[in-house]
């Protein structure tokens, strides 16, 4: 038996629409189109799910971790009301300037997710919607994913170095149960 397929995914861009301000209440957290699908699905596949975002709003004092509790405790039981499910949720609450190494494009998270939930980082995927995603999935040698109005189809390199590009969350998921099912190791789009 295969072993369990890890997924990581940035929150904002690639659960929900990313606003200009981040989202600071409940009320502004909307889920992008397909992904309650798309995480029904990861479940489905057993795959290993965890999120990793940046919340630079907290360090910067327009967030509380109390609010982001609230927001990821809402979205938590959408997704699992939706047939979906997520092991964990991490995020760095640092702005920028603060260097910490939890921040992507340091990869912080992602190791901590992999220790914590116990997968191989090297065979785990991980989807973003920005330059930072790819980059801390490159740092932290797993293969990094790239959604939104960025490509609708890429190449499978085999190297974690050449990012896959999908449409959206659904898409990554499809791709990557279908790599795990040994259906194709190449996807041109």
């Amino acid at each position: 038996m295969a072993e369990r397929v890890a997924v990581l995914l940035d929150r904002d861009g690639v659960i929900n629409r990313r606003l200009d301000a981040g989202v600071r209440r409940v009320e502004e957290f909307e889920f992008l189109p397909r992904t309650l699908k798309a995480l029904a699905l990861l479940g489905a596949g057993d795959a290993v799910v965890a999120v990793v975002s940046n919340q630079a709003n907290i360090g910067r004092k327009l967030l509380s971790r109390e609010e982001l509790q609230r927001i990821h405790a809402s979205m938590l039981e959408r997704i699992g009301a939706s047939g979906g499910r997520v092991d964990a949720v991490y995020f760095c609450p640092h702005t920028p300037a603060a260097g910490c190494t939890c921040r992507k494009p340091a990869p912080g998270m992602l190791l901590r997710a992999a220790a914590e939930l116990r997968f191989d980082v090297g065979s785990a995927f991980m989807i973003g919607d920005q330059e930072c995603d790819v980059e801390a999935a490159r740092r932290a040698g797993c293969h990094p994913i790239l959604v939104g109005n960025n490509g609708s189809g890429g190449v499978l390199t085999g190297s974690p170095l050449v990012p896959l590009v999908a449409h959206d969350l659904l898409d990554a998921a499809e791709l990557i149960l279908a790599l795990q099912d040994g259906a194709g190791c190449r996807r041109t789009g």
